[in-house]
Protein backbone atom coordinates (compact mmCIF):
# COMPACT_ATOMS: atom_id res chain seq x y z
CA UNK A 1 0.00 0.00 0.00
CA UNK A 2 1.27 3.49 -0.84
CA UNK A 3 1.83 5.92 1.96
CA UNK A 4 -0.76 8.69 2.20
CA UNK A 5 0.56 12.26 2.36
CA UNK A 6 -1.68 14.94 3.90
CA UNK A 7 -1.81 18.40 2.33
CA UNK A 8 -2.39 21.40 4.59
CA UNK A 9 -3.57 24.71 3.09
CA UNK A 10 -1.61 27.74 4.29
CA UNK A 11 -1.34 31.35 3.14
CA UNK A 12 0.32 31.26 -0.25
CA UNK A 13 -0.01 27.55 -1.00
CA UNK A 14 0.23 24.12 0.58
CA UNK A 15 2.55 22.19 2.86
CA UNK A 16 2.66 18.41 2.84
CA UNK A 17 2.71 16.40 6.06
CA UNK A 18 4.66 13.22 5.31
CA UNK A 19 5.47 11.74 8.70
CA UNK A 20 5.27 12.13 12.46
CA UNK A 21 7.37 10.78 15.32
CA UNK A 22 5.64 11.18 18.68
CA UNK A 23 8.68 10.07 20.73
CA UNK A 24 10.85 12.90 19.35
CA UNK A 25 7.94 15.34 18.74
CA UNK A 26 8.93 15.83 15.10
CA UNK A 27 6.94 16.13 11.90
CA UNK A 28 8.33 15.57 8.40
CA UNK A 29 7.05 18.23 6.01
CA UNK A 30 7.76 19.86 2.70
CA UNK A 31 6.20 22.61 0.66
CA UNK A 32 6.29 26.40 0.91
CA UNK A 33 8.77 28.07 0.75
CA UNK A 34 10.96 25.12 -0.26
CA UNK A 35 10.18 21.69 -1.61
CA UNK A 36 12.97 20.13 0.46
CA UNK A 37 11.84 17.54 2.97
CA UNK A 38 12.62 18.66 6.50
CA UNK A 39 11.88 17.69 10.08
CA UNK A 40 10.62 20.21 12.57
CA UNK A 41 9.92 19.86 16.27
CA UNK A 42 6.29 20.33 17.22
CA UNK A 43 4.25 21.08 20.30
CA UNK A 44 0.52 20.88 20.92
CA UNK A 45 -1.36 24.02 21.93
CA UNK A 46 -2.75 24.27 25.46
CA UNK A 47 -6.28 23.57 24.28
CA UNK A 48 -5.06 20.50 22.33
CA UNK A 49 -6.43 21.68 18.99
CA UNK A 50 -3.39 23.05 17.17
CA UNK A 51 0.13 21.92 16.24
CA UNK A 52 2.94 24.47 16.44
CA UNK A 53 6.26 24.07 14.63
CA UNK A 54 9.02 26.58 14.10
CA UNK A 55 7.53 27.49 10.73
CA UNK A 56 3.84 26.53 10.84
CA UNK A 57 0.68 26.48 12.95
CA UNK A 58 -2.04 24.03 11.86
CA UNK A 59 -4.98 22.01 13.18
CA UNK A 60 -4.23 18.74 14.98
CA UNK A 61 -6.84 17.12 12.72
CA UNK A 62 -4.11 16.80 10.07
CA UNK A 63 -1.98 14.62 12.38
CA UNK A 64 -5.01 12.43 13.08
CA UNK A 65 -5.75 12.22 9.35
CA UNK A 66 -2.13 11.23 8.57
CA UNK A 67 -2.17 8.47 11.18
CA UNK A 68 -5.64 7.18 10.26
CA UNK A 69 -5.01 7.07 6.51
CA UNK A 70 -1.70 5.25 6.99
CA UNK A 71 -3.19 2.65 9.38
CA UNK A 72 -1.04 3.97 12.22
CA UNK A 73 -3.65 3.76 14.97
CA UNK A 74 -3.77 1.18 17.76
CA UNK A 75 -7.07 1.55 19.61
CA UNK A 76 -7.01 5.13 20.93
CA UNK A 77 -3.24 5.51 20.42
CA UNK A 78 -1.70 7.24 17.40
CA UNK A 79 1.47 5.58 16.09
CA UNK A 80 4.42 7.04 14.24
CA UNK A 81 4.14 7.47 10.48
CA UNK A 82 7.60 6.98 8.97
CA UNK A 83 8.61 8.59 5.69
Amino acid sequence: MSKVIVSIPIDGGLIFLRGVNFQTSEVSINGNPTQLLRKEKFSVSEDGNMINTQSYFFSIKYLYQLCMENDCVDGDKLLNVEI
